[in-house]
């Protein structure tokens, strides 16, 4: 199901404490309401060119996607998550596959997460 002119409410976590584990969690949450009223959408998550599942919520429009990184990998700043329906992340993926470029498929929407270490 795909959906039109999405609005998101995101909310972001990630762990910081580098002496509780080797690497840092990353996790946002988000509430999406589609204006086509669409409630099973199927969402991907692109994180610096790394692909994850994002699973649904057992509430109507909710999602979740987490990742953890090395510590030293996950460097303070901005990290921007981009979220893709079933047709745009099947068009990255053959992007990928065909060493395109990747930059030109547009995301459903975006998240960006300040990460701090």
């Amino acid at each position: 199901e795909s959906c039109t002119d999405p609005a998101i409410t995101p909310s972001a976590y990630t762990t910081s404490d580098a002496v509780i584990s080797s690497e840092s969690v990353f996790i946002v949450e988000l509430s999406l309401a589609c204006a086509n009223g669409a409630q099973s959408v199927t969402l991907y998550a692109d994180v610096n060119g790394r692909q994850f599942p994002v699973t649904r919520g057992q509430d109507v429009g909710k999602y979740q996607v987490s990742w953890s990184l090395p510590h030293k990998q996950a460097s303070s700043g901005t990290y921007q998550v981009k979220f893709f329906d079933e047709e745009s992340y099947s068009s990255l993926r053959k992007a990928q596959r065909n060493n395109e470029d990747v930059n030109a498929i547009e995301p459903l929407f975006s998240v960006n997460i300040d990460h701090r270490v």
